[in-house]
């Protein structure tokens, strides 16, 4: 089976949610980045790219040795893991805000589940944590 951007979408909104959903972030403190924000490097310590091997920047990771494209180096994987997170940003599924004022420079991110379904999230009722799948496209 052939890995699509699809299929890109879905693996780094569940790393999203795992790493950084429900978290504030002190920008001017803290510098998130992509390996960050995927779980490779924890938040707060420097990337270092030896801990990359084996995991999702690792060109030679399971997931892009079936990908639709051929990716074969760490750049191209980051540059195909950032679309699908700015992809992901655009259709509400990834969302940054700022609850103090974006003068404070504090940032606060909440990362929805993906269903099957390409244009619609799961997300959770704040009071009772029962999921409950929103569709993201609208019909003209």
């Amino acid at each position: 089976m052939t890995n699509t951007m699809e299929d890109l979408r879905r693996a780094c909104a569940e790393r999203l949610r795992d790493t950084i959903h429900g978290r504030e972030f002190d920008v001017m403190v803290e510098d998130v980045q992509v390996p960050h924000m995927i779980g490779i490097t924890e938040v707060g310590e420097v990337h270092d790219e030896a801990s990359e091997d084996g995991t999702l920047l690792d060109p030679s990771h399971n997931f892009w040795t079936t990908f639709h494209e051929d990716i074969s180096t760490r750049e191209e994987a980051l540059s195909k893991i950032k679309s699908a997170i700015y992809t992901l940003r655009g259709d509400g599924i990834l969302r940054i805000t700022y609850p103090y004022g974006i003068n404070a420079e504090i940032i606060y991110c909440e990362v929805d589940r993906m269903t099957e379904n390409t244009n619609s999230a799961k997300i959770c009722c704040p009071n009772c944590d029962e999921e409950f799948a929103v569709q993201l496209a609208v019909d003209r």
